[in-house]
């Protein structure tokens, strides 16, 4: 089961986090070890349930776990990042690391981010409002993640 399953929800990069938060409380109720007397099943589904909702409420969470959903058909499965990216970003280190103002030069690597999480908005509520196939979605959402996954890393290597 899925963490889209656990809500009886369909997989999506936004779903209704109102309606996601109401369905959380409904299901934790229904299935608290209090309330059935302490059964393991419960404690179980419990933790599931608070794992699936942790990961369903947040953003980057939710977007990283579905292309991991998505993964599980090895055609689909990429990790590369584009070559003009990858020497882009491998400048952008050595003149952070040679540069006397890095924080000018980190902002703009926040605002580049910030930039690639409204791409992948944009692609993701392509898919779940505009019925894109995942497969159309995937390519573009995994490259975009890996780069905003690579930016926040310089971000965190140099203190940003």
């Amino acid at each position: 089961m899925n963490h889209f399953d656990s809500f009886d929800i369909p997989i999506q990069f936004y779903p209704d986090l109102k309606e996601l938060a109401k369905k959380f409380k409904v299901h934790i109720m229904a299935n608290h070890p209090d309330l059935n007397d302490g059964e393991q099943s419960s404690e179980d589904a419990t933790a599931q349930i608070n794992s699936a909702y942790k990961v369903l409420k947040k953003e980057q969470k939710r977007v990283a776990y579905i292309l991991q959903l998505v993964e599980a058909n090895p055609a689909l499965k990429s990790n590369e990042l584009d070559p003009m990216f990858l020497m882009e970003m491998m400048e952008l280190n050595e003149t952070l690391m040679e540069s006397d103002d890095s924080a000018s030069i980190l902002a703009q690597v926040q605002a580049r981010d910030e930039k690639i999480w409204e791409e992948i908005r944009e692609w993701g509520l392509k898919h779940d409002q505009h019925n894109l196939p995942m497969e159309e979605a995937y390519g573009p959402i995994k490259g975009l993640l890996l780069q905003s996954n690579y930016m926040r890393r310089i971000l965190e290597n140099h203190g940003g």
